[in-house]
């Protein structure tokens, strides 16, 4: 793939812990680090659970490799955050396609 297919820029966070006031553990989400992308939305969709409308957008962020990237990580891109569901790895380890779906908020 040739670089100037990755023209978005794209944070991936990680989740990091600290002790609030009352001694007690807070879970929070920071930029771990930004790079450059390629996105592809794949799918997306509404349905209802329980009487409420569930809408799932899905899409794939191609990036260069990152050997310490995991699924516990998330994405931040144009100010919506989503789940990384899958990483592979078709070049080997020369890029990465993190198949994600939107966190509704």
């Amino acid at each position: 793939m040739r670089s100037h297919k990755l023209d978005r820029r794209i944070a991936l966070l990680s989740s990091t812990s600290s002790i609030n006031d009352l001694g007690e553990s807070v879970f929070s989400w920071s930029t771990n680090m930004s790079v450059w992308a390629q996105v592809k939305y794949r799918s997306g969709s509404e349905d209802f659970s329980d009487g409420i409308e569930v809408n799932t957008q899905s899409a794939t962020f191609i990036i260069r490799y990152q050997a310490t990237l995991t699924t516990k990580y998330r994405v931040l891109f144009d100010g919506n955050t989503y789940d990384i569901e899958a990483i592979t790895d078709p070049r080997r380890k020369e890029l990465m396609e993190l198949e994600c779906t939107l966190i509704e908020v």
